[in-house]
Formats: structure tokens, C-alpha cells, sequence
């Protein structure tokens, strides 16, 4: 079994890259999906596409949940034997950390191929300034590069992006244009080095998982507008389906929004960022939702009224 690691900040484009990368090759293979805030929002994307998705949901497979993640992938490759075994770590896990939990446990059959890192061609810029340990981590121990959402960008642009990259390797720009060679070709290439590991820090995002939101479309716009704006906090990244008239996917990438077709008809959201505004969100989204008060604060207000 080969392992491939599909690296990337949150929301860069690593599931829609798996998507396309299963598609274009055929081969069989399974996905092991590391989710944040107990959230299986991608691996139902996943799931969609007919894939074998195995789940390792509230923690990193970089640094505090390493057995877990040893455990899941000798699982499944003693009972599954997948040709290929796709690996998408969280986008703020270390790559170096992930590559050196796959290193420990390498023999015969578990053999690891050149990682490839997926950048945000839109984000890159002021994710580098805001988490620069991640973005040089995640560069640095990538055999490929391959720029998202870059298909907007003029040649100039691209260059210049490509400069302030700063990577030995080759950096690659709309692959939905690539020819399926170009696919095969990522996975066949051994990952033979030696990685020095970064020491792991606490990313001290917040992680806010809800279930059954609910809102009608126009609010569902004025609501994500709120949301990049900082009405909410300092999200970086929020992603999930909404009940409207219809059920609607929705995603965030630091100050840009998408809306989509749902994909099922399962309601549940994931909010990642820093100062979260909990209850405001749940307010917005759950209908007839109300704060609830603090044990602390029932006990104040019971020593009040005697």
C-alpha cells in the first residue's frame, strides 16, 4: 500500500483535489480523512464520489492523536489493502510531523510517496503573514505544489506568487487542465528523505461544531457577510450545509464565501478561527435557540433574590 499525503492550509481545495486525482487514475483507494471539531463534513464530499473514506475526527494526526492515526492506517492496510492509501491531515497539522508518523511505522507494504501541498492561489499571501510555521512547514517537505483557485490570475501574477513561494519544486497552476498523465505521475514517485521534524506548537484555533442549522437563503448570504466581516470572531475557516428551501453547502476562506448545492440533506456546520462568538453564531443558525446561563451565574442570582 502507498501512502500519499495530501497536505494544505484550511480550505485551500485538498478534498476537491482528491476528488479529482481518484477520478482521473482509477486506482483503487481508500482516504483517510482527519477532520476538525468532530466534523465529517468533507468525508461525506468524499463519500459522494463513491471513495472509501475512513474518519479520525477532534484531534490532529500530527501531533495528539499520532496512535490513533498509526493504528488507522496499519488497520487498513491489513484488512483493506488498498493500492493506494490518501491521507488528508487538517490544515493546520505540521507535514513534516505527519510524514515522520508514516516513517515510524514504513515497512514492505506501507511504503510512502512524495507528499503534495495544496495552496490557495487567493489566500496565500495573508496566510503566510498570519501562520507562517504551517504554510513553510507544509512547502518545505512537498515533492509537488499545486496551486488552487488561481484561475483568475493574469501570467504576471501567477510568477510573481510563484517567487514568493519559494519552492524547489515545481509548481503547478490549474491542474483541472492537466492531462491524466500528469496524475499518474504523483503517484509514482517513493519519498526517500531524510525530514528533519518542526517541534509541534499549539495553533490555538478555536474548533465550534453545530448541528441542525437553519436559515432561509437571503439571510444565509447577509449571515456569511457578517461572518468575514468579524461579527463573529476571527473565523478563518467555516464550511457546511444550511436547510433553506433547499439544503445548501456553504464555504469560508478567510474574507471569501461560496455557496453551493447541498450534497445530502445533513445539516451540520464547522467554524475554525480565534474568539468565536458561540452563542452569537448558534443564535443566527438555530431557530429559537437562547443563551444558556452559567451554573455560576444561577448560583449568583439564587444569593441575590435571598
Amino acid at each position: 500500500m502507498k501512502v500519499l499525503i495530501v497536505s494544505g492550509f484550511l480550505g485551500a481545495g485538498k478534498t476537491t483535489f482528491i476528488k479529482e486525482l481518484v477520478k482521473r487514475t482509477k486506482k483503487d483507494v481508500a482516504v483517510l480523512e482527519n477532520e476538525v471539531a468532530g466534523s465529517n463534513i468533507d468525508a461525506q464530499t468524499l463519500r459522494s464520489a463513491s471513495l472509501n473514506v475512513w474518519e479520525l475526527t477532534e484531534g490532529c494526526i500530527c501531533c495528539n492523536m499520532q496512535a490513533d492515526f498509526a493504528t488507522s492506517v496499519l488497520a487498513i492496510a491489513n484488512s483493506l489493502d488498498p493500492e493506494y492509501l490518501i491521507v488528508e491531515p487538517t490544515g493546520v497539522a505540521m507535514l513534516s510531523q505527519v510524514i515522520n508518523n508514516i516513517q515510524k511505522i514504513a515497512y514492505e507494504r506501507v511504503v510512502l510517496i512524495e507528499p503534495i501541498c495544496i495552496i490557495d492561489a487567493l489566500a496565500y499571501r495573508d496566510e503566510k503573514n498570519r501562520y507562517q510555521e504551517f504554510i513553510d512547514d507544509q512547502i518545505k517537505y512537498a515533492g509537488h505544489i499545486i496551486l488552487s483557485k488561481s484561475e483568475g490570475l493574469n501570467d504576471k501574477e501567477l510568477q510573481d506568487l510563484k517567487k514568493e513561494i519559494d519552492s524547489e519544486v515545481t509548481i503547478v497552476t490549474n491542474y483541472h487542465q492537466e492531462d491524466d498523465a500528469f496524475f499518474f505521475k504523483l503517484l509514482q514517485e517513493d519519498f526517500n528523505e531524510d525530514v528533519v521534524v518542526n517541534e509541534v506548537k499549539n495553533n490555538d484555533f478555536e474548533e465550534m461544531h453545530l448541528n441542525g442549522a437553519v436559515l432561509n437563503e437571503g439571510y444565509l448570504v447577509l449571515f456569511l457577510q457578517q461572518l468575514i466581516a468579524g461579527k463573529y470572531g476571527n473565523v478563518v475557516r467555516a464550511k457546511g450545509q444550511i436547510k433553506a428551501s433547499q439544503y445548501l453547502r456553504f464555504d469560508v476562506v478567510g474574507d471569501r464565501y461560496a455557496i453551493t448545492g447541498g450534497i445530502d440533506e445533513n445539516n451540520e456546520c464547522v467554524f475554525i478561527g480565534h474568539n468565536l462568538d458561540r452563542d452569537g453564531i448558534r443564535k443566527a443558525l438555530i431557530p429559537g435557540y437562547k443563551p444558556q446561563k452559567s451554573a455560576i451565574n444561577v448560583i449568583l442570582n439564587k444569593n441575590q433574590i435571598q
